[in-house]
């Protein structure tokens, strides 16, 4: 299923948000009130697409080993 492009937009802008905060504090300090301030949206939002901050991280841990792999299915070929 192909997902719209606001949605893909509003996805990485609470991602790009996430990471920021990460590079100053562990992940069990930071607030999804933190991510929607620096992402400039509201909490609904973000809830809309993950359950808390720690979701949004297995997600994009999930995503860098799928991309992991097809690059080393890539290479093996």
């Amino acid at each position: 299923m192909k997902i719209d492009l606001r949605t893909r937009y509003t996805q990485q802008v609470i991602r790009d948000a996430f990471l920021t905060l990460l590079q100053g504090q562990p992940v069990e300090k930071i607030t999804v009130r933190q991510v929607c301030n620096l992402a400039q949206i509201n909490r609904g939002t973000f809830y809309k697409h993950y359950r808390d901050c720690f979701d949004l991280m297995d997600q994009i841990e999930a995503e860098l080993v799928q991309r992991c792999r097809e690059q080393l299915t890539f290479k093996a070929k």
